[in-house]
């Protein structure tokens, strides 16, 4: 074991500015996508075991529920049944479409906030998730946020399509619009915004008001071109 300094995602404010959203996103799909391709698969993708630490890298942390694909004791469920996948819930076997699954959950909250879930039986979740959840998540993502975070939470709406090399391409899409449109990288706009604010209680609000200037900035490049 690892001692990993920094911060819980559960523990920043929701929901996030598009750049800060995207650029932890970018880092998580990427360390997904690299355990995905060594054929492994983590199971309990949460916001708790999600750290940004001070170099602005976000790091995935608790692999007491990992096992590798091909491992058929993968089927016992482990993990927090908020951010499990629909089909496991129906009793239907899962694999890397739980990672990228969950993952995507954790990027819908950071991008319109906390999602009011039922806390009751995994049966009344399942019905949630797989009814009246898919019309609320069109409505939410409407011409709202860039194409490529649309079709990751769409994952929610139809887990059925995601595939094993989902994570690596989200985030290979996803670090091609932070240069395209921040002009910079996902760990680099992550450090800026830590070191200005590593002090608490200033670290959130320093966070918020950097993404702001640099979503600002960036609205301002693209109408002078």
């Amino acid at each position: 074991s690892q001692w990993v300094e920094g911060r819980e995602l559960a523990k920043l404010p929701l929901p996030q500015p598009l750049p800060v959203a995207l650029s932890i996103m970018q880092q998580l799909f990427s360390a997904i996508g690299f355990l995905h391709d060594k054929g492994i698969v983590h199971r309990d993708i949460k916001p708790e075991n999600i750290i940004l630490n001070n170099e602005g890298r976000v790091l995935l942390i608790d692999f007491g529920s990992a096992f590798s694909k091909d491992l058929s004791s993968g089927q016992t469920f482990t993990g927090t049944f908020r951010y499990c996948e629909p089909r496991f819930l129906e009793g239907k076997p899962t694999g890397m479409s739980a990672d990228v699954y969950a993952a995507s959950m954790v990027q819908a909250e950071l991008l319109v906030g906390k999602l009011s879930l039922p806390d009751g039986a995994p049966v009344d979740l399942y019905r949630f998730l797989t009814g009246h959840f898919k019309n609320h998540l069109n409505e939410i993502l409407l011409g709202s946020f860039p194409p490529m975070a649309e079709h990751s939470m769409m994952a929610l709406c139809d887990p059925e399509r995601i595939e094993t090399n989902t994570a690596r391409h989200i985030a290979i899409e996803y670090q091609e619009y932070l240069q395209q449109i921040f002009n910079d990288s996902a760990e680099n706009i992550l450090k800026q915004i830590v070191c200005d604010g590593a002090n608490e209680p200033g670290f959130n609000a320093a966070l918020l008001k950097l993404a702001q200037q640099r979503a600002n900035s960036s609205t301002t490049t693209k109408r002078k071109a």
